[in-house]
């Protein structure tokens, strides 16, 4: 249901505002990787813990 939510916001506004929450949290893990996928997988398991 979120990834709806994210193309919504690019769609409307260019940014998504989950993209960025899920950036910020995982930007300061020690073995921060930034692909798009772990960013995706970041919030897929956000996502399944809510």
């Amino acid at each position: 249901m979120f990834a709806l939510t994210i193309f919504d916001d690019l769609k409307k506004r260019k940014v998504s505002s989950l993209l960025a929450r899920g950036y910020e949290h995982i930007s300061s893990w020690p073995d921060f990787n930034p692909t798009a996928l772990a960013l995706w997988l970041e919030l897929e398991e956000d996502e399944a813990m809510a």
